[in-house]
């Protein structure tokens, strides 16, 4: 379609096709600012006069709220917690207790560098997230490529406490990273020695591989398994269990916005108010 033929009401129109298809209200709000975006360029450009997508012309279709009520997260129990703890040392372990300890995104942990650890302080800084996305080169060949980026919003670069307990996990951390490198010997990549965890090659993990070898660990430990995402929900779940204010919880978690975090933790909500 030519872009200056493009009206609100077929933007709105693909919008309720979305919802009806299953998509949340989230995921379509994800694609305005999106094609927001782009269409005030063309405007800036002077392909069209006005953005379609501006002011009050669209509408995001809402979940109703018995709907929203209905959702429903994943967490760990706390015998599945013990296993975790208790497993053997291991890169994946270290990760797993990163996330679980701290409420951090896996692309935040990944992300780490020595230099973000503030002892003195006893301080984390989040400042970059590590994804793994596809790229078309010049000839539109498809290829995965993984790269450091910006957290996911503003709120997402934040300082958070250092737990105590994660001291000596980032310390044993450092020690596997650079037994891996004695190991691969010249062959190992020299460009981010400064990052915490790192592929045994010394590359950026890979969420792909990433994701495996969680499966995996969790087979091993005879975890029914969930996505790794569940830790972070976890850790929040235990805030809430332990009376955090849920303005503290969702600045740890580096949520855009304190409904978001209402949103997503409306159960565990729910419980706290009838205790």
């Amino acid at each position: 379609m030519s872009l200056d033929k493009l009206e609100s009401i077929q933007i709105q129109r693909y919008y309720n096709k979305l919802f009806r298809q299953g998509k949340s209200s989230n995921q379509i709000n994800y694609v305005n600012k999106f094609l927001k975006q782009f269409l005030n360029y063309a405007v800036d450009c002077g392909y069209i006069l006005k953005n379609p997508c501006s002011g009050k012309k669209i509408a995001i279709p809402k979940e109703n709220s018995d709907k929203v009520s209905e959702r429903h997260i994943l967490v760990f129990n706390n015998e599945d917690l013990t296993k975790i703890v208790k497993a053997e040392s291991s890169k994946i372990k270290y990760i797993a207790l990163f996330s679980l300890s701290t409420g951090m995104r896996r692309g935040e942990i990944i992300g780490l560098k020595e230099n973000d650890i503030d002892y003195k302080l006893k301080e984390i800084h989040i400042r970059r997230s590590v994804a793994t996305t596809t790229i078309f080169d010049n000839n539109n060949k498809k290829s995965k490529q993984t790269i450091v980026q910006e957290p996911k919003s503003k709120n997402s670069k934040r300082t958070i406490p250092l737990p105590a307990s994660l001291v000596e996990i980032i310390k044993a951390s450092i020690k596997i990273k650079k037994s891996e490198k004695l190991k691969a010997g010249s062959s190992y990549c020299k460009d981010n020695l400064d990052y915490i965890f790192l592929s045994e090659q010394g590359n950026l993990i890979n969420a792909g591989n990433l994701d495996k070898t969680w499966s995996k660990f969790l087979r091993s430990l005879n975890i029914p398994h969930k996505k790794f995402h569940a830790l972070r929900h976890t850790y929040a779940t235990k805030q809430f269990e332990n009376n955090m204010p849920l303005k503290t919880i969702s600045m740890l978690l580096g949520h855009s916005s304190i409904e978001i975090t209402a949103n997503i933790y409306t159960h565990v909500l729910k419980k706290e108010k009838e205790k």
